[in-house]
């Protein structure tokens, strides 16, 4: 069972919305994705597939909770829950999310950078090492739940880049290394990295995403990079994969174990 949720109409709102600055910037995102992927217009659902309201299920009137009743129903019926490109989910979603143990994808680099447009702000802070994605378990928080792994798109350490490409590429990588880490191990037998103690460079909402903002990054004639995180040592899919090994075997020593004592 796959489990399609919409977010097409917010986003076209959104989109209709903006200012010249900003639509210029997402012009530029639109052409790398475009030269990555080719046509991305939304596909059609697959027979099997369920398409949910996004919007109806965070609206508290009658029709959200329909739809979110339909979404216990249809997410229940899964092996596996990933979540992707929607908005932080509430209640008690939230709650069978975190249950299910569903995992989320974030475009950035958490804890260092959560919230809203993670990847532009670490480029626009000088930092393309810290431009990437991260998978981790749903949880109360929006970006702060146990982090499984990074991922991070090719640099030849020559120190150029360019963001909107790189950025982009991000989205491979991790789905990529995503589907390696379930071909081995169900979510059930996943296990976290601690990252407690890392620091939080930036958590944003839309509201810092300024027209001034937007129009410093894009004047810039160059990117800029710092020193600085570059060996930062970070959870990565091998490592994940390593430890997704141990625990599967651990299970099954486990399970034989309770079985012959039985």
């Amino acid at each position: 069972m796959t489990v399609v949720i919409d977010r097409s109409v917010t986003t076209l709102r959104d989109r209709q919305a903006m200012s010249p600055v900003k639509r210029r910037y997402f012009e530029r995102v639109s052409a790398a994705e475009h030269a990555l992927y080719g046509d991305t217009r939304p596909a059609e659902c697959p027979e099997n597939a369920i398409r949910l309201d996004l919007a109806a299920m965070e609206r508290p009137a009658q029709a959200g909770a329909a739809v979110s009743h339909a979404a216990h129903d249809a997410f229940g019926r899964t092996e596996g829950i990933v979540l992707y490109g929607c908005s932080y989910v509430h209640g008690s979603l939230l709650e069978m999310f975190a249950e299910r143990r569903a995992i989320s994808v974030h475009m950035g680099i958490a804890p260092f950078y959560r919230g809203n447009a993670a990847n532009f702000w670490a480029a626009y802070d000088g930092h393309p090492a810290l431009i990437g994605a991260t998978a981790h378990f749903v949880g109360a928080a929006a970006d702060a739940g146990p982090v499984l792994f990074h991922s991070r798109p090719y640099m030849d350490g020559s120190g150029g880049f360019e963001h909107f490409s790189h950025a982009m590429a991000a989205v491979t990588c991790v789905f990529a290394d995503l589907g390696n880490v379930l071909q081995n191990a169900a979510p059930a037998v996943l296990e976290p990295f601690d990252v407690t103690d890392w620091p939080v460079l930036r958590d944003t909402g839309p509201a810092v995403f300024t027209d001034a903002v937007v129009e410093r990054f894009l004047s810039r004639p160059r990117p800029l990079v710092k020193s600085g995180f570059d060996n930062f040592r970070l959870p990565d899919v091998e490592e994940c994969l390593r430890r997704t090994r141990v625990s599967s075997e651990t299970q099954r020593v486990s399970s034989e174990t309770q079985r012959d004592t039985a």
